[in-house]
């Protein structure tokens, strides 16, 4: 199939962000919630690599705009920078860029941040691998008996714990 004819998949991130918080099911790693556990559409029984990266970076994405909200952008990029600096200092450090148009900005802003932290630094997927994420894995619906604890701790964790626990 030629890939300029493939149908872009619904689980691509940033298209899936505004329904995220819909999504019922969840899985992380057994212990290791805060840093790996993310919502996952009931249509999914299965989770590939690849999407389970792609709701990491809707995750964090939000976190961000939370961050954003609930301080500022500056003090927001400033936790972002010394967290990306503590874990590798000679990568590039994503920054807002001006445009007339500052939603658009903000949110082109929290996405390079969001690829940064997921895919581009070899933290994130040094750990994820270390701790066991081999996929593909099979999320838990809201039947499964920790899942009430597994919800507050994904819509509980803030940025700076999650950046925390990043840079163990």
């Amino acid at each position: 199939m030629n890939l300029s004819t493939r149908p872009v998949s619904p689980w691509t991130y940033p298209f899936m962000s505004c329904r995220y918080p819909s999504f019922p099911n969840l899985w992380t790693l057994e212990g290791l919630g805060l840093l790996f556990i993310v919502k996952v559409p009931p249509e999914l029984e299965q989770l590939s690599k690849s999407t389970y990266l792609q709701l990491i970076q809707t995750r964090l994405d939000r976190m961000i705009q939370d961050s954003v909200s609930e301080t500022s952008q500056i003090e927001t990029q400033q936790r972002l920078v010394t967290t990306l600096s503590e874990l590798d200092w000679a990568q590039e450090i994503p920054i807002l860029e001006p445009d007339d148009d500052l939603v658009f900005a903000l949110e082109y802003w929290r996405q390079q941040w969001a690829e940064t932290l997921i895919r581009s630094n070899w933290r994130f997927q040094e750990r994820l691998g270390y701790y066991g994420g081999i996929f593909p894995v099979t999320p838990v619906t809201p039947s499964y008996p920790d899942y009430l604890d597994w919800l507050s701790l994904h819509d509980e964790t803030t940025l700076e714990a999650w950046l925390a626990e990043l840079s163990l």
